[in-house]
This record gives structure tokens, sequence and C-alpha cells, in this order.
């Protein structure tokens, strides 16, 4: 047991070694680009990025996974944990952006990327479970 879990972490290519890992990256991909490309063009000290981040970025993260699960891309855990991913890639995203621009525009980025974390592993891990379910509703109804 202890050496199966050594191998698999030590192997570089766990996460998405799936029957449809093309899917996954695909997915993921698709997930950054729609969470991060409207979060870019938000100004950072309006009112609405939070909204574009949060709202968009969590509805995006939810419902890719609950999708990818229904779909049976990935087991319901390797779903969760690859469309954790996306939030916090887009915020790690936007904050390179930004300091580019404004070395001192995100002081507190680190707060940021472990919010992004936490938030779109919830809803990531919520969208799964519920994709879980409805593969198994199918599956009963076929």
């Amino acid at each position: 047991m202890i050496e199966t879990l050594t191998h698999l972490l030590h192997s570089h290519h766990w996460l998405m070694a799936s029957s449809h890992p093309r899917t996954l990256r695909l997915v993921l991909l698709a997930s950054i680009a729609l969470i991060g490309i409207p979060n870019l063009f938000t100004p950072y000290n309006s009112n609405l990025q939070a909204a574009v981040f949060y709202g968009l970025g969590l509805a995006v993260v939810g419902i890719a996974a609950l999708a990818l699960r229904a779909y049976d891309a990935a087991p319901l855990w390797k779903t969760a944990i690859v469309m954790a991913l996306a939030l916090p890639a887009a915020a790690l995203l936007r904050v390179i952006v930004d300091t580019a621009r404004d070395p001192t525009s995100h002081n507190l980025w680190p707060l940021e990327l472990v919010l992004a974390a936490f938030y779109g592993a919830c809803c990531a891990i919520l969208g799964a479970a519920i994709g879980q379910f409805v593969r198994r509703y199918l599956a009963k109804g076929a």
C-alpha cells in the first residue's frame, strides 16, 4: 500500500491519468480562460472585480466539475482536485499581470491565492459530488 502511494506521488502524470485525460486538461484550461480573461479586464479597485472573479469563477468551477463527473471523465476526487486548481490559477494570472504593471498592486497576493484555493476547492467538491449523484441517477434511469 505504501509503495503504491509512493509510486503515485512520484509519477508526474498521476493527476491526469484517467480514461479521458485530454478532457480534464481541456476543461481546466477553458475554465481558467473563462475566469481569467474577464477578470483581467475588470479594474482591480472596482466592486465589480469580486463579482466577476468569485461569481463567475465559482459558477464555472462548479458547473465544470459537475459536468466532468456526470460525464465520468475522471473519478470524483480527481475531478475535484483538477477543477479546484482553476480559481487559484486565474488569481495567479491576475497577480502576475497586475504586478507587472504596478509592483505594489497585490501586496497580499498569498492571501488572495489561499482564499481562491479554498473557495475553488469547496465549489469543485460540491460540483463533483452533485455530478456523481447526477451520474448515478442517469445510470438508474437508463
